[in-house]
C-alpha cells in the first residue's frame, strides 16, 4: 500500500477503546524500526494518552506542548533504547484537543517529520468517539483499522465502511486482533503456511467468511479495503 521510495505515514485507529490500536501501533513501529528504518510513533490521542500510560510514562512534553508553543521539537520527542525508534507522546491533556489536532500547525508538523523519519506511525483516538483521526487523514499514506475478535460490534464498522465508500480513506486495511487460533481445528504452528493438513485452505475459508461477515468485503479478493 506504500511507496517504498518515499517516507510513509501510517494512521492506526479503531471504533471504540479496548480493541488494541495502541498495542498494534507500538508493535508495528517496533517491527519497522527493526528493519533499520528510522521510525517515529506519535500518540495523537490527546484525551486519553494510552501510549504514554502503558508504554512510556514520561509525558511532560509532547504533541500538546509542541502545538501550543510550550516546547520545541527536540524537547518533545523522546528517544528509546532502539536507535531507530523515537516516540512523540501526546503530552499533558489540553482543554482543546480537537482544535489542536485539526490545526494547520499539526499538518505542517507531519510534513516536517517526513523529512526526518522513514516511517511515522500515528496512534489516534477511536473514530466512533471523536473526529480527531479524520482531521489528519489527508496527511497520511495508509489507514490501519483495528477490530477485536468477539469484542468489536458489527454496527460500529458502519462508520468505517461509509468512510471507505465515500473515498475519504485511501489505502485502508483491517487488522483483526485477538483471534484465538487454537479454537480452530488443524491450527497450531502453521502461521498460514499449511504444513500438511490443508490449513491454508481452512484459513482462507475462515478469513473470507469472517471479513465478509463484519465488513461486507470478500476476503478472497484483493481490494484496497483488506489486508
Amino acid at each position: 500500500m506504500l511507496d517504498p521510495d518515499k517516507p510513509s505515514v501510517i494512521l492506526v485507529s479503531s471504533s471504540v477503546p479496548g480493541e488494541g490500536k495502541t498495542f498494534n501501533s507500538v508493535n508495528l513501529a517496533q517491527v519497522i524500526a527493526a528493519t533499520n528504518k528510522k521510525t517515529l510513533i506519535i500518540g495523537l490521542d490527546l484525551r486519553n494518552p494510552g501510549l504514554s500510560h502503558n508504554f512510556y510514562p514520561e509525558n511532560t512534553y509532547g504533541i500538546s506542548t509542541y502545538l501550543t508553543g510550550q516546547s520545541n521539537l527536540e524537547k518533545s520527542i523522546q528517544h528509546t533504547e532502539d536507535p531507530n525508534l523515537d516516540i512523540f507522546t501526546s503530552g499533558p491533556v489540553p482543554p482543546n484537543p480537537s482544535e489542536l489536532v485539526g490545526s494547520q500547525k499539526m499538518k505542517d508538523l507531519i510534513q516536517q517529520l517526513r523529512g526526518i523519519y522513514d516511517f511515522i506511525v500515528i496512534d489516534t483516538p477511536p473514530i466512533n468517539l471523536t473526529t480527531d483521526a479524520l482531521q489528519v487523514i489527508s496527511e497520511v499514506d495508509a489507514f490501519v483499522f483495528v477490530v477485536r475478535y468477539k469484542y468489536t460490534r458489527k454496527v460500529f464498522l458502519e462508520h468505517y465502511k461509509s468512510l471507505d465508500i465515500k473515498k475519504k480513506i485511501i489505502n485502508c486495511g483491517i487488522v483483526i486482533n485477538d483471534v484465538r487460533m487454537s479454537r480452530f481445528k488443524g491450527y497450531g504452528y502453521t502461521y498460514g503456511y499449511g504444513y500438511g493438513y490443508g490449513v491454508a485452505d481452512e484459513q482462507k475459508t475462515f478469513w473470507s467468511k469472517y471479513m465478509k461477515k463484519i465488513t461486507g468485503i470478500n476476503g478472497n479478493k484483493e481490494t484496497k479495503s483488506s489486508l
